[in-house]
């Protein structure tokens, strides 16, 4: 809504750049409307409240974001590209040899949600950081989601004999290997 602000400058009224002295007392007074400011809903991807981080496997196949753009007047009603608004993303990752992706999200016009798919198969195990930008070309609004990507694997574990007695040693064999199918060497 609308906010009165009072910042106190001098009693003349005027601004100066000199350091006020120990009484000194300076006023202005103005009106700020906030209220059309522009606002940005991010429904996916969620972080976990425990973790701080979302967790995605290369099993997911990709990484779904759906994200809504209103004014702080009227949260109820959803911007979308005929006011126009719109939303992209840039998926920063921790490592800074690794590739950065970008794109422009679509519009869902009867759920009035900017949505899109970051593919996952495409990228590295480890941590990144989501950035949703919405605008109107004048103003924009930022979030932030930091996620992990794990990649998917799969293993067989095997052991000696079919039965065995209470307290007798259990040898396990197995494999593990990538989603691909590259065997994952030397993980502890």
């Amino acid at each position: 809504g609308t906010h009165n602000f009072k910042v106190v400058i001098d009693a003349e009224n005027k601004l100066t750049l000199s350091p006020p002295g120990p009484d000194t007392r300076r006023t202005w007074e103005r009106t700020f409307d906030i209220a059309d400011a522009l606002m940005m809903q991010v429904s996916s991807p969620n972080e976990d409240p425990e973790l701080g981080f979302a967790i995605y496997t290369t099993g997911n196949d990709f990484i779904p974001i759906q994200a809504d753009l209103h004014l702080g007047s009227n949260p109820k009603k959803k911007l979308g590209p005929e006011d126009g608004v719109s939303v992209t993303y840039t998926l920063d990752p921790a490592d800074e040899n690794a590739e950065v992706l970008t794109g422009q999200l679509g519009f869902d016009s009867f759920k009035g949600e900017f949505k899109g798919q970051v593919p996952i198969l495409r990228l590295e195990t480890g941590m990144y950081t989501l950035i949703l930008e919405g605008t109107d070309g004048i103003e924009s609004v930022t979030q932030e989601v930091d996620l992990m990507i794990i990649g998917e694997m799969t293993g067989y574990i095997e052991t000696e004999k079919e039965e065995y007695q209470r307290r007798e040693p259990v040898t396990l064999s197995g494999e593990l290997r990538y989603k691909d199918g590259t065997p994952a060497a030397n993980i502890g």
